[in-house]
């Protein structure tokens, strides 16, 4: 049901938090920005160093699966390929991390450049607020999918996203840096409300698909679905590269209105354009909580079209 996923999510935001703000402080406020850069991930890699030597050394596995032996890859593949929830999974998944990656490419720019943040704690404070509005977007999700449908907290989590989003761009004028921080927090805080939703639903995929072809395929699917999330952020790569030529952004150079007003387009528009279509992608996903309980009761699918007809007409927490 996605419970720890709830959890795990603010507690992960809250030591990016530390990534986020301090990083852009110490390097803007120091005379040598490469030095600082330098210094600030030598700091970063000798802690996630340690970090996971401790973890590798004290993590261990508690829950044994009972696996075929000897099934071939393309065996797994083939019935991987019939996963049509996993399909579906993986595209949104690309989907998100376009629009996720894209946004936090461009959120330095924006904020010192259109929002005019300066130097030290104000540039700082507005690359903060991805780190909180993602525990504020984890937390709204667990107290949203006690309420209501989770893959409808999912869908219009996205539509949301897309609205936020637009209205950042016609609500913040260009310095307007207190607007600006606000509705970062509150573009970043919406667009990670599914975030829970989406990682619980990685097992609950694996399971459909083991139930549909009778082949365990988990190792495949997980690997699969991190690869569809790294696919994503480098898509989300040339296309912050091909936006900032377009607007002809230069680093260093005096920007022009046209300039600016295009980069406070590309922060908005491209991410609510990907959360849109991700929405629209994602409402062929059907796998309720009701649907997965019940297929891990009969070790069957139930009725899809039932499926689908419950996602729509189910209005107690599911």
């Amino acid at each position: 049901n996605g419970s720890d996923h709830r959890f795990r999510f603010p507690m992960a935001k809250a030591a990016t938090l530390i990534v986020t703000t301090f990083v852009p402080y110490y390097v803007t406020t120091g005379d040598d920005p490469q030095l600082a850069y330098a210094t600030a991930f030598l700091a970063l890699g000798v802690v996630s160093v340690a970090v996971l030597i401790f973890c590798a050394l004290n993590v261990k596995e508690r829950v044994t699966i009972n696996t075929p032996k000897n099934v071939s890859a393309k065996t797994q593949l083939k019935a991987l390929l019939q996963n049509d929830q996993w399909l579906i999974l993986c595209l949104t998944m690309v989907l998100l991390l376009i629009a996720f990656a894209t946004r936090g490419n461009l959120a330095f720019i924006y904020g010192t450049e259109f929002a005019k943040a300066g130097n030290g704690w104000e540039i700082g404070v507005f690359m903060g607020m991805w780190s909180v509005g993602g525990v504020a977007g984890a937390l709204l999700s667990k107290w949203l999918t006690d309420r209501f449908h989770k893959l409808t907290v999912f869908r219009w989590s996205l539509y949301g996203s897309a609205v936020t989003a637009v209205l950042m761009y016609f609500v913040v004028g260009l310095g307007d840096l207190y607007l600006a921080i606000l509705f970062y927090f509150l573009c970043c805080a919406v667009s990670e409300i599914n975030s829970p939703i989406l990682w619980a639903s990685i097992g609950e995929v694996g399971f459909y698909g083991e139930t549909k072809t009778g082949v365990n395929t988990s190792g495949l699917s997980i690997g699969f679905i991190s690869f569809s999330q790294k696919l994503g952020m480098s898509i989300s790569g040339p296309i912050t590269g091909y936006t900032l030529a377009y607007i002809g952004y230069e680093t260093g150079s005096e920007l022009s209105l046209e300039t600016l007003t295009g980069l406070s387009m590309a922060v908005t528009f491209i991410p609510a354009l990907f959360f849109m279509i991700g929405g629209i992608v994602f409402k062929k996903y059907f796998i309720s909580n009701h649907y997965f309980k019940e297929m891990m009761m009969t070790n069957r699918l139930p009725g899809i079209s039932c499926s689908r007809k419950e996602v729509s007409t189910q209005s107690t927490p599911d």
